[in-house]
């Protein structure tokens, strides 16, 4: 289920659409925290990169960390881009 609000010990997804993207493409996702008790805001916590191996592929695309990784409370984002381009920015909090 979508939502932006999650427990410090579950799994963390963001889930991207594609449509129509060539061999190539890339799709790359940073973490932040934004305000975290003790962290330095919009400090980078991870990045991951995917390159599209099919073409014209369709579908979703997912970046995630585990159940178990023990988030802090506070507020965090990620940055998502194209090919190198910014497309967008998502919020969540761990409460």
């Amino acid at each position: 289920q979508p939502t932006s609000v999650f427990g410090p010990n579950d799994a963390i997804y963001v889930v991207a659409d594609l449509s129509n993207a060539p061999v190539g493409t890339a799709v790359n996702s940073k973490w932040y925290y934004v305000s975290v008790e003790g962290m330095d805001p919009n400090t980078l916590i991870d990045e991951a990169d995917l390159s599209i191996d099919q073409d014209n592929f369709s579908g979703t695309v997912h970046f995630f960390f585990p159940a178990g990784s023990d988030w802090p409370l506070g507020t965090y984002a990620v940055e998502l881009y194209l090919n190198g381009e910014l497309i967008q920015t998502v919020n969540f909090s761990v409460q």
